[in-house]
């Protein structure tokens, strides 16, 4: 038997946290955590004081305008950051220049591509865009 529960004043069918993880393909628990960081809707109404509901179509909604699974939508303002390939070139340069003694010119860049691929979300193709940048320019020093 399936349960549903119904808003009386909209006739619209109203969903537990559980049936919204259901809905948006994800744990019960990645739900509540997407609740709490105030990135799913806000609950419509509550059933009891420990029981909110939500909008169905509003939850269906979210769940069909949400990027997919495993992409990573926290990384859009950090890859802003970096700025143009050519100012990801300058950046890397900058490094090699203050790189210690001890570090290899190649370590720095690998280190510096890493760290805009992993931490910036910089994608693969520009990744290696800066690489044959900053390699061309440092067989012209």
């Amino acid at each position: 038997m399936k349960i549903v529960i119904t808003d009386a004043d909209t006739g619209n069918e109203l969903l537990t946290s559980a049936r919204c993880a259901e809905v948006a393909g994800v744990s019960p628990t990645t739900w509540t955590g997407y609740v709490a960081r105030g990135r799913a809707p806000e609950p419509t109404a509550h059933l009891n004081a420990r029981t909110p509901l939500w909008d169905a179509a509003e939850v269906q909604s979210w769940t069909d305008s949400r990027p997919g699974r495993g992409a990573r939508t926290d990384l859009d303002d950090r890859r802003a950051r970096v700025g143009s390939v050519d100012d990801m070139v300058r950046s890397v340069r900058r490094q090699i220049r203050k790189r210690p003694d001890n570090e290899t010119v190649a370590q720095v860049i690998t280190d510096e591509l890493d760290d805009l691929a992993t931490n910036y979300g910089v994608s693969p193709a520009e990744i290696a865009e800066v690489r044959a940048a900053v390699e061309a320019l440092q067989l012209n020093d």
